[in-house]
């Protein structure tokens, strides 16, 4: 029995050998045949794409050619909202409005030989800044143009309630001439017939404050009451009354005034510093120019034209004045309102009619200063000349055919 039983166990044994192979062999059998069927699915979606990507960028370039083929027609027509591809490649674009008008105001300025600070202001936004063989940002004198600074300031007082425009000027200088007639009013808007002598020596002086006081010393009434006729006596005598009123030097309340507004102005001597500075030019002959001027032709014109700033910075000074930032609208307008004989000139600024604007203009030593500004501060042309041509006064005309330019389309 023990015999037959092991031969039965040998022979289980041996089939089960043979069964196991077997399932071996089917398992290896399977296996593969899943690796191919995995491998056929992962590689034809892939050829697939990519055949489907060759003809989506096909189809892509087609549809791009079309539209750069159809874009010139559409320019032609209305309502282009994409640009031309081609046109962006070549730097073919069409410029912007106020690209458009930068390049005609360069051409202009170009053509009459200018050279100084620019800088243009259109619907509130600057459009034009440049300097012409000077650095854009150089301070440059402010001559004449200084005067309005002298006004807001009177405004200042006005509104303390230190004195008034029907003031009379006896009540500061009761030695001047028709003192007891003349009125703060009378000076502001140029209309008091008083002029300042101009054979007085100032070169020996050595303050501003010196300076001042001969300049008032040396008043005479020269032309009639109440006809406008320019002169800086005016603005010197209302130089001297602001400092009796306030008891401090007129260049201290100057730059504590608008330090306060974040306006830089500076004085003669800080100019001088200046790494940007910006020489004055005599035209002797042409394409000949040489420095003139010397520090007295500057310190001399306390509140009347010995301050310096930059293009920009005047720019930011005419729009805080023109919305009231500095005094409150009812004493702005009545710093700025003219005398009935007064040219359109108070306060510093002349209105321009009708086009109904503001123009200020300063000429010291070979510099010529220029501003157009419309009366809400939005538009603005200056110009900081370092050559000033007495004879044609070209500057003039060039801001004034700049200011009409942005305002109206043409020169």
């Amino acid at each position: 029995m023990e015999k037959k039983k092991t031969r039965k166990q040998l022979y289980r044994k041996k089939h089960k050998k043979g069964l196991g192979k077997f399932l071996f062999m089917l398992v290896v059998l399977i296996g593969v045949s899943a690796i191919g069927v995995v491998a056929y699915h992962a590689l034809i979606p892939k050829q697939e794409l990519a055949a489907t990507g060759k003809k989506k960028t096909a189809e892509t370039t087609t549809e791009a050619e079309e539209k750069q083929v159809e874009t010139p027609a559409a320019i032609k027509g209305e309502n282009v909202t994409k640009p031309n591809p081609r046109a962006i490649e070549q730097n073919d674009t069409v410029p912007k409005v106020e690209d458009v008008a930068a390049i005609e105001i360069d051409k202009l300025l170009q053509s009459k030989s200018f050279t100084g600070t620019a800088y243009i202001v259109k619907n509130g936004n600057e459009i034009f800044r440049k300097g012409y063989e000077a650095n854009e940002n150089a301070p440059m004198p402010l001559g004449s143009m200084e005067k309005s600074m002298t006004a807001v300031l009177l405004g200042k007082a006005i509104q303390e309630k230190k004195l008034t425009l029907q003031t009379k000027l006896a009540t500061f200088y009761p030695n001047a001439p028709n003192a007891n007639i003349l009125t703060l009013n009378h000076l502001l808007t140029m209309t008091s017939g008083l002029s300042d002598n101009p054979k007085i020596d100032v070169t020996f002086l050595d303050t501003q404050e010196n300076y001042l006081q001969q300049h008032i010393q040396s008043t005479y009434a020269k032309g009639q009451i109440g006809v406008w006729n320019y002169d800086a006596a005016n603005y010197w005598l209302l130089a001297g009354i602001l400092e009796k009123v306030n008891n401090e030097p007129f260049e201290k309340q100057f730059k504590t005034f608008f330090e306060k507004y974040k306006l830089d102005f500076q004085n003669y001597a800080q100019t001088k510093s200046s790494p940007v500075r910006v020489y004055n030019y005599a035209m002797q002959k042409e394409d000949q120019r040489n420095p003139a001027g010397n520090d007295v032709s500057f310190t001399n014109e306390v509140g009347t034209g010995n301050m310096f700033t930059s293009a920009e910075n005047l720019y930011r000074y005419y729009k805080k004045l023109l919305t009231y930032q500095f005094l409150p609208k009812n004493v702005t307008l009545e710093l700025l309102t003219p005398y009935a004989e007064g040219k359109g000139y108070s306060g510093g600024l002349y209105t321009i009619q009708p086009e109904n604007y503001h123009w200020g203009r300063g000429v010291i030593k070979g510099f010529e200063s220029t501003a157009s500004i419309s009366k809400d501060g939005k538009n603005a042309v200056i110009l900081f000349s370092d050559n000033f041509e007495k004879e044609t006064r070209a500057f003039t005309t060039v801001n004034r055919s700049i200011f009409k330019y942005i305002t109206t389309g043409t020169f």
